[in-house]
């Protein structure tokens, strides 16, 4: 399983930098870096994201490590996606439940579960 974690920039990310190479190194994956930059733009990139990936190549999976759930939109527009058959979203300051955007459950075609976080 691959690992992509989102850069946001400042002070305080090293630990979550860290955890993202590690989960790589166990999980067996690679490391994928993005900026938060990365984030759609304007009107036409945010819609851009509601629309559903492209066909999935081969079965690797991605875990997403973001500071926001805002941070998790990187992903779709940085194109990553669209080489994993299946996606999942670790949001480190999940008390952000309310800003964790919609896409996840037709970018990884599945349905998805923000409750867990909110009961930890």
């Amino acid at each position: 399983m691959d690992v992509a974690v989102i850069l946001p920039g400042g002070r305080g990310w090293g630990p979550v930098l860290k955890l993202a190479e590690i989960a790589a190194e166990h999980l067996g994956g690679r490391l994928i870096k993005i900026p938060a930059e990365s984030l759609p733009a304007g009107r036409l990139g945010k819609l851009a994201t509601l629309l559903p990936p492209p066909r999935p190549r081969g079965e690797q999976k991605l875990l997403v490590i973001a500071s926001i759930g805002d941070h998790l939109n990187a992903v779709l527009r940085s194109g990553v996606r669209r080489h994993y058959s299946y996606v999942a979203g670790w949001v480190i300051d999940s008390f952000w439940e309310a800003r964790i955007p919609a896409w996840p459950a037709h970018v990884a075609g599945t349905t998805t579960s923000t409750s867990l976080t909110s009961r930890i």
